[in-house]
């Protein structure tokens, strides 16, 4: 999932992968490919972002 937010939709939020705990998702995490790790990605939970994409009205 992915959408966009902030002022003028100047950022994108991408979601990736469900697990059903954080070490499950940060053995994923450190699996990536050197270049997307470059943009320091980060391991939440899904509640908050399904709120963020219906606040800014995205759609899938």
């Amino acid at each position: 999932m992915a959408y966009h937010f902030g002022q003028k939709d100047k950022y994108v939020k991408v979601i990736f992968g469900a697990y059903k705990s954080y070490e499950e998702a940060f053995d994923s995490l450190i699996k990536l490919d050197t270049n997307l790790l470059s943009n320091k990605p980060y391991i939440e939970k899904i509640d908050k972002h399904i709120t963020l994409f219906h606040k800014y009205e995205n759609q899938l």
